[in-house]
C-alpha cells in the first residue's frame, strides 16, 4: 500500500490583506485604484476566493507596507517594520557626513539605552537558589544530594524575604498549590499555625500547612497526611511566602543580559553551594 503523503497546508491571504488595508485607511476601491485592478478583485482576495496574481504581489506589499513574510504569515524576525524601511530608505539619500553623524547618534543612544536597561535589571532582579529536591504535596519526594541551581526573578513583596524557590509536586495541597508550581521559601526552623511550610522527612521533601496544634496537614481531603511519629524524622526547612508568578520571570531579552550582569553573584553562589563554575 502506497504511503499517504501529508497535504501541503493552504495559505490564506485574505485576513492579512484586509487588516493591512484598514490599517492604512484604504477602502477596497482605494486599494484597487492604486493597483489598477477592480474592487471585486480586492474583495475576492480578502474573502480568500482566490489569491492575487504573482505579478501584483510586490505592488500589494508596497501599498500595504507589509513584507512577503507578513503576507504569507511567516514569523520572520529579520524582516523590517514599515518604520524601519522608511528610515533606511531615507538614510540612503544622505551624504557620507550625514550617514556618519546618524551612525554616531544611533550608537550613543544605543549605549544609553543599554546602560539604562542594565541599571533596571540590577535593581529589579535577584538571584534565588533552586534546590535539586522538590517539595511533594503528597508523601515526600526523594531528597537529592546534587548542588542547587539558581534562577533570576523580579523582586516583589512575595519574595523580599525568600531564600529559595522550590517546585511543588503532587495534589495534596490543592486548590492552593498545583503540581508544577514554584514557591518562594524563607529558610527558618520556626513557623506559626496557619502557615504553609516545607519540611524534610524519611520519605523526602514535603509541603504542608501547620495547624493550630502545630501538626502538618494537607489541604486536599482526598490526600490526608495522617499521624506521624518520631521515626519519620520530620524537620522544618522553611515557610512558604507565595507562588512564583509568570510576571516574576524575566523575558527573553532580559535573560540574555542577566548572566553577564550578575557574573560576580553567580560566582559567589556557585562557590558557596559547590556548583560548577
Amino acid at each position: 500500500m502506497a504511503k499517504k503523503e501529508n497535504p501541503v497546508p493552504k495559505i490564506f491571504f485574505g485576513a492579512v490583506i484586509q487588516s493591512a488595508r484598514k490599517a492604512k485607511g484604504l477602502s477596497q476601491q482605494g486599494l484597487a485604484d492604486r493597483l489598477g485592478v477592480s474592487r471585486v478583485a480586492v474583495n475576492n482576495w480578502e474573502a480568500d476566493n482566490y489569491k492575487p496574481d504573482h505579478d501584483y504581489i510586490p505592488a500589494l506589499c508596497r501599498e500595504l507596507d507589509i513584507t512577503l513574510g507578513d503576507l504569507y504569515s511567516v514569523d520572520d524576525k529579520q524582516s523590517l517594520s514599515p518604520a524601519e524601511r522608511r528610515i533606511i530608505g531615507n538614510f540612503r539619500f544622505l551624504t557620507e557626513n550625514g550617514k556618519n553623524l546618524i551612525g554616531k547618534v544611533v550608537n550613543d543612544v544605543l549605549d544609553e539605552e543599554i546602560a539604562a536597561q542594565d541599571k533596571y535589571l540590577k535593581e529589579n532582579f535577584a538571584i534565588f537558589e533552586v534546590p535539586a529536591s522538590m517539595a511533594s504535596a503528597g508523601y515526600g519526594s526523594d531528597l537529592l544530594e546534587a548542588p542547587p541551581g539558581y534562577v533570576f526573578l523580579r523582586r516583589n513583596h512575595r519574595n523580599s524575604r525568600a531564600d529559595a524557590v522550590i517546585e511543588v509536586t503532587g495534589d495534596s495541597m490543592l486548590p492552593v498549590y498545583r503540581s508544577g508550581d514554584f514557591v518562594y521559601v524563607e529558610y527558618t526552623e520556626t513557623a506559626f499555625p496557619g502557615e504553609d511550610v516545607v519540611c524534610t522527612m524519611e520519605g523526602g521533601g514535603i509541603i504542608k500547612r501547620m495547624n493550630s496544634e502545630h501538626k502538618l496537614e494537607s489541604l486536599n481531603p482526598d490526600y490526608p497526611f495522617g499521624e506521624r511519629g518520631e521515626w519519620d524524622n520530620i524537620r522544618l526547612v522553611g515557610r512558604v511566602l507565595g507562588i512564583v508568578d509568570k510576571a516574576d520571570m524575566p523575558d527573553e531579552r532580559e535573560k540574555l543580559s542577566l548572566d553577564e550582569l550578575f557574573a560576580d553573584e553567580i560566582k559567589e553562589f556557585l562557590s558557596l553551594h559547590g556548583g560548577d563554575d
